[in-house]
Order: C-alpha cells, then sequence, then structure tokens
C-alpha cells in the first residue's frame, strides 16, 4: 500500500489543486483587467483589426516568455544554488 502512495507522489504528474493555485497567482500577478485601460489607451487611433493584431501578438510573446520560464527556471535555480552552495554563500 505504501509503495503505492509512494509512486503516486513521484508520477510526474501535477496536482489539481497545484495547477489552480498557479493559475489564480498568474491572473492575479498579470492582471488582465487591470491592463485592459492600459491597452486600449495606447493603441488609441488604431483600426480594431490591427488592435486585435497587436492584442495576440502581445499574447503570444508573452506565453513563449512565460513557457520558457517556466522551462528553463528551475534548471538555471538548481544551478545558481549549487554554485552558492560551492562557495560558501548559501549553508544548509
Amino acid at each position: 500500500m505504501q509503495r503505492q502512495v509512494n509512486e503516486r507522489k513521484h508520477s510526474g504528474a501535477m496536482p489539481l489543486e497545484y495547477l489552480i493555485s498557479a493559475a489564480v497567482t498568474l491572473f492575479v500577478v498579470v492582471d488582465p483587467i487591470g491592463l485592459a485601460p492600459t491597452f486600449l489607451s495606447a493603441t488609441t487611433g488604431i483600426p480594431d483589426a490591427a488592435r486585435c493584431d497587436v492584442a495576440l501578438r502581445a499574447a503570444v510573446i508573452a506565453g513563449v516568455i512565460l513557457a520558457g520560464a517556466a522551462l528553463i527556471g528551475d534548471c538555471c535555480c538548481a544551478s545558481l544554488a549549487s554554485r552558492c552552495r560551492r562557495s560558501g554563500a548559501v549553508r544548509h
């Protein structure tokens, strides 16, 4: 029984609670509702089709940056922590 529990813990799948928490945190940090007036004022005078293109391009670029940070962030943090431990700056 204990082995099954351990296998579930280390299966690599993220629990639903974690994904919901991460999504809510991201929504709060990014604050799309608060940024809407800024976007509208920055794109004043631009035709609606071009405004949609700007919004789509901005969303894609932000998504790529976010995905890149998610993919390499853990590796970079682990590497930096390892270097700090070797230099004696961080003690565990």
